[in-house]
């Protein structure tokens, strides 16, 4: 590693010394403090590549000093040192900016490491060489500022290895979220391992997955987490859906393994990432008992929020204009793009399925139709059905006699189905809201737009023309 001007704050003299031999043996040039206050004015007269800080300091939180410090520079790099192995601290440490947290005590090789880990990751940062794309993948597209909110979190969480909790309805991309973390990461090459916790109940391999998991043997070789996790990205899929038991076995077996995540660095540098994903808020799930506090605290790190598509409407046509160019490419199509009047009633649509419903729906199209343009008679019957409610009802009450007219001849399906999507469209697309008004469980909205939205892929891919 090449010369480095490093800023070290340590209040024990005899560490200090150490410390400092260390990092001027590896060839750096080295200011010492040993308080908070010496280290601030150190910080000010002078741009460091590095500080290495002890959390404990006499005069101040050395948490609060790193947010001073990250304040007044921001692209520094920081170690944090203690000898203190709670997570809470580790979450502090890593929300507050830290590039990594030591463990006391550590080996001179192990701390090194993480000096020249640290250097490397800022030096090219400043050359423009991040390990990851300053432009937004294909899943993330879009100029909202939602979306470009979202993708920001998703850059700042793929630089560092502490948990990601990742919210969003159903059908906003929960899992390429995650796995876009996992992919832009140092650890790309690492396993990325699913756990989906709405099946473990009933699927075998998923419960002995989860199982092995929780496997309170530490040096079990057939332990994911032992033997092929080091660097990997442990994704749990819906947490919510876990049940209250496995939640808190879990939250058991992480705290034994807490020197492995949340950013904590193990002795070798080896440990493996935590990400889990809910359609539900957190906050209400803990209140409804379906998700564990104390799991919460351990998972909810970095926090990601995927906006629904109807609050980006502007970002509808982007994502339809790639997804068409993506699938008609796939599919040996000639599409090239969209007539207006389907534009129009694509952004005018709430889209309750949200991504997923509307790369669905383009590719149904896609396989089913030669192209160039993508025009009305394309587009599948539910969605205009749906489409024509939304006119129908726009000016006038859902409850009159020609709103029940107009459902006179229906399928009960699909009265069913218009009924739900029009009270979902009645409180500006919030599932919660309309499942309250219709006196069922926010599930089972979920379970039955799943289920319309799986008949509607079907359908359209036995129909290719």
């Amino acid at each position: 590693m090449s010369h480095a001007d490093i800023l070290l704050i340590e209040d024990t003299p005899t560490l200090l010394e150490i410390y400092r031999s260390l990092l001027k043996a590896s060839g750096h040039s080295v200011t010492t403090a040993v308080n908070a206050a010496d280290g601030l004015q150190a910080f000010a007269q002078h741009s460091y590549s590095l500080v290495v800080l002890d959390i404990a300091l006499p005069d101040q939180d050395g948490i609060e000093l790193m947010n001073l410090l990250l304040s007044i520079r921001p692209k520094t790099a920081i170690i944090a040192i203690t000898a203190d192995r709670s997570v809470s601290l580790a979450v502090k440490a890593m929300r507050a900016g830290a590039s990594e947290l030591l463990i006391k005590p550590f080996d001179q090789a192990r701390f090194l490491n993480a000096v020249n880990k640290a250097l490397k990751s800022r030096n090219g940062a400043a050359r423009g060489q991040t390990r990851i794309s300053t432009s937004a993948p294909k899943d993330f597209i879009g100029t909202s500022l939602t979306i470009e909110t979202a993708w920001k979190q998703i850059r700042s969480a793929a630089n560092s290895r502490a948990p990601v909790f990742i919210t969003g309805e159903i059908g906003t991309g929960k899992e390429r979220c995650a796995r876009t973390v996992h992919d832009l990461s140092a650890h790309r090459s690492s396993p990325f391992i699913k756990v989906n916790c709405r099946t473990v109940s009933s699927d075998r391999h998923e419960r002995d997955f989860l199982e092995t998991v929780l496997s309170p043997r530490q040096d079990d070789k057939t332990n994911p987490l032992a033997a092929q996790s080091q660097s990997a990205s442990i994704y749990f899929d819906e947490i919510c859906e876990l049940s209250m038991d496995r939640q808190e076995s879990l939250f058991g077996r992480l705290e034994d393994m807490k020197p492995q995540f949340a950013g904590i660095s193990s002795q070798d540098g080896s440990g493996f990432r935590l990400l889990a994903a809910s359609r539900h808020d957190p906050i209400h799930a803990i209140a409804a008992g379906k998700l564990s506090e104390q799991l919460y605290d351990v998972l909810h790190v970095i926090p990601i929020w995927l906006p629904p598509l109807r609050e980006r409407k502007e970002d509808v046509m982007n994502v339809a204009q790639n997804a068409l160019q993506r699938f008609s490419q796939e599919e040996g199509r000639q599409f090239v793009g969209f007539d207006s009047e389907v534009a129009e009633l694509f952004v005018s649509l709430s889209w309750p399925g949200n991504i997923r419903e509307l790369l669905n729906t383009i590719r149904g199209i896609v396989v089913s139709h030669r192209g160039p343009i993508v025009t009305r008679d394309m587009l599948p019957a539910g969605l205009l059905s749906r489409s024509a409610l939304n006119s129908s009802t726009d000016n006038r009450s859902f409850n009159g006699p020609d709103a029940i007219d107009a459902l006179v001849g229906l399928k009960l399906a699909e009265i069913e189905r218009r009924i739900i999507e029009r009270t979902i469209a009645g409180t500006d697309g919030s599932i919660a809201k309309a499942a309250r008004i219709l006196d069922v469980a926010p599930s089972t909205i979920y379970r039955k737009m799943e289920g319309w939205q799986a008949a509607e892929v079907a359908s359209q891919s036995g129909s290719v023309k």
